[in-house]
């Protein structure tokens, strides 16, 4: 696989990218059941780390043949440039999913640099501020981490560590780093093929209000920044669409376009 193709929203509120699909693949979807120790860790240390993480937990699960949803639309939150230094982050542990942070201890006296953010409960946490507004408290990577509960960067970075692995709620103090942005995957869909006709096959208003999306005979109304579906239209054959950019007084008001080729020699194209 790998991405081919992609393009932002009018406004860079997401980014929508299409991969390829070589065969259908037989994938699991198991069932994962929470480690009685605490692994894995909340943190899991980077190969530089004096610590080491436990191997994650066998998944149970029949395996099954699925649709491979290649076809992604990845919410971008931005933190603003003029938001604190410090900030704090709490976070509970809920028994089913890791914290999600890969860190780096440093010189050990420093605190917890975070190296990466992946799928847990910090990606929650981030969720959670991006849709109340709160961008300024998007955790990133880059970010030093210099207090975790009552265990700051006096106690070292490895009690922080272990307070992270065994502490069922964690109030992070942080200092932002570099970082400015924090994508996740808003929906994802199943597009097997996409002609140049269909291209781009996520079409948004100009506020980024409402999104358009053809398919099979009709073009899906969804909302703009859920992507939730709103209503469908029925278009028999359509196979392009296009929206006009709205006028400047009133940008959420535009029209829809659809192109649909003659199916007979003898019925016209619309």
């Amino acid at each position: 696989g790998g991405i081919t193709r992609c393009y932002f929203s009018p406004r860079g509120s997401f980014l929508v990218t299409w991969e390829p699909l070589g065969r259908i693949m037989r994938l699991e979807r198991p069932t994962e059941k929470a480690p009685e120790n605490g692994y894995p860790p909340g943190a899991s240390p980077s190969p530089s780390a004096s610590s080491s993480a436990a191997p994650a937990s066998k998944a149970s699960g029949a395996p099954a043949f699925t649709k491979v949803e290649n076809l992604a639309v990845w919410a971008i939150a931005r933190r603003p440039r003029d938001g604190p230094a410090e900030f704090l982050a709490e976070v509970t542990k809920d028994g089913k999913q890791k914290l999600g942070v890969n860190v780096d201890h440093l010189d050990g006296r420093s605190g917890l640099l975070l190296r990466r953010v992946d799928a847990g409960l910090v990606e929650s946490f981030n969720h959670e501020v991006h849709a109340s507004g709160d961008c300024g408290r998007l955790i990133l990577p880059g970010d030093l981490i210099l207090a975790v509960n009552d265990v700051g960067v006096s106690g070292g970075a490895q009690a922080m560590a272990q307070e992270i692995q065994q502490a069922l709620h964690l109030r992070l103090r942080i200092r932002r780093g570099p970082s400015w942005a924090f994508a996740y995957a808003a929906s994802r869909f199943f597009a097997p093929h996409i002609s140049p006709l269909r291209w781009p096959p996520v079409v948004w208003s100009s506020d980024e209000a409402h999104a358009f999306r053809a398919v099979t005979d009709e073009v899906q109304v969804l909302e703009g920044r859920t992507l939730r579906l709103l209503r469908r239209l029925q278009i028999d054959s359509i196979s392009q669409m296009s929206l006009s950019p709205g006028s400047p007084s009133c940008s959420s008001v535009g029209a829809l376009a659809g192109f649909c080729p003659a199916n007979a020699s003898a019925c016209p194209a619309m």
